[in-house]
């Protein structure tokens, strides 16, 4: 819904933290299936039968005015599910400070996992993992790969790493992923 009729076709839906151009994509993984019945089970297995209800804080006019509208269809589809996620946009300065300094009032947040410049699939996890000083996910058994895949200057081993945390992040469901990111990169003489 998000790909097609809020991005009107223009955005692929997000597989992985990276999008599909960049040469460290995992072509292995694929999209979650929407599934709403095996949501069900999934928060029956976890220990809440009957949903839950949380807040998810977002900053407003920034990032396009297709993200309230995103964030309010992922807040329709988890309804369908028994899970109830008050959407609450922000201020831009408030969303930092969550960001810097951790002071989140929420228990979600929505943010970009950022592929700029093109190509750099390892730059979302100086903010998406235990490097970050206040951390919204950390597992500290993905570390070592994710050191590996910044740092490696080997070209097959670093896919390999890269393709690790990759795989780590999508496993885990560290993050709801939705659509790629749409972007456009230029290069002219006079810049």
């Amino acid at each position: 819904a998000i790909a097609l009729a809020i991005m009107d076709g223009r955005a692929r839906v997000a597989d992985q933290m990276t999008n599909s151009i960049n040469p460290e994509r995992d072509p292995g993984l694929k999209p979650y299936p929407y599934d709403p019945e095996k949501a069900k089970a999934l928060l029956a297995e976890a220990g809440y039968p009957d949903g839950f209800a949380f807040i998810f804080e977002f900053s407003s006019g920034t990032g396009g005015t297709h993200m309230e509208s995103m964030y309010q269809q992922v807040a329709a589809d988890l309804a369908r599910v028994g899970v109830k996620m008050e959407v609450r946009p922000q201020p831009w300065s408030q969303y930092v400070r969550g960001i810097l300094q951790g002071e989140w009032g929420g228990q979600a947040f929505g943010f970009e996992y950022e592929v700029l410049p093109t190509g750099s699939s390892m730059r979302p996890f100086r903010l998406h993992s235990c490097i970050w000083p206040y951390p919204w996910y950390c597992n500290e058994t993905i570390q070592p790969a994710i050191e590996s895949a910044k740092h490696n200057m080997d070209t097959e081993q670093r896919i390999v790493a890269v393709r690790e945390v990759l795989a780590h992040y999508h496993d885990q469901a560290a993050a709801l992923m939705l659509v790629e990111n749409l972007g456009l990169d230029g290069i002219n003489p006079r810049v």
